[in-house]
């Protein structure tokens, strides 16, 4: 198995690129975000816009794409994931 790692800093511009080319190309695989802040309000925001995905390690959003999914699928799971990304609050140290 191929193992990649992307690592998306509060404002990354590049690890959110990279989250959505990922979407985009490994449609089949399974692909794991790291963050640095604990994700499972993220993960109940993305399912409350019906985009299914999980929290592992509290660090990591991890999401397996369909096997078959249309580019208008794609485009409303990158829409929200946006949307969500942008609103992540990072608890208060």
């Amino acid at each position: 198995m191929d193992t990649r790692t992307i690592v998306v800093l509060e404002g990354d511009e590049t690890g959110q690129e990279l989250l959505e080319e990922a979407l985009r190309v490994l449609q089949s695989d399974v692909i794991g975000v790291e963050l640095e802040f604990p994700c499972k309000q993220m993960v109940l925001d993305c399912i409350g816009h019906g985009v299914l995905l999980n929290c592992t390690h509290d660090y990591t959003l991890r999401m397996l794409p369909p096997y078959i999914i249309t580019e208008q699928e794609v485009d409303r799971a990158i829409s929200v994931l946006k949307r969500v990304f942008k609103n992540a609050k990072p608890p208060a140290a």
